[in-house]
């Protein structure tokens, strides 16, 4: 694998991570809007488990929104911990580009 792989999948990861931190935003945001409907926050190529269940209808009546704040908070936790590995890998990157650029000169 070389460098540039590495810090091609580096780029893509803290890419998705940030994409995770702007879901979490949204969903918290909109905590208290009635009616909206969490945002899952899956990465790509991870299957995110659905609950399946019978609800009950009730007419005229405002659904309260869906958003879980401890599972918004997690994401966001997981999320700076992901962006803040990947970051390390670039500089980690960075320093052994400079080094072999170095040898070579």
């Amino acid at each position: 694998m070389s460098i540039s792989n590495v810090l091609s999948t580096a780029v893509s990861a803290l890419a998705t991570s940030s994409t995770r931190v702007a879901t979490s935003a949204q969903n918290i945001a909109n905590v208290n809007t009635d009616g909206y409907l969490a945002k899952d926050n899956a990465a790509p190529g991870i299957v995110a488990g659905q609950a399946f269940g019978a609800g009950a209808l009730q007419v005229e009546a405002i659904e309260p929104s869906n958003v879980n704040m401890a599972k918004e908070f997690m994401d966001l936790i997981v999320a700076k911990a992901a962006y803040e590995a990947n970051a390390k890998v670039l500089r980690a990157g960075e320093e052994m580009l400079k080094d072999a650029i170095d040898i070579k000169a």
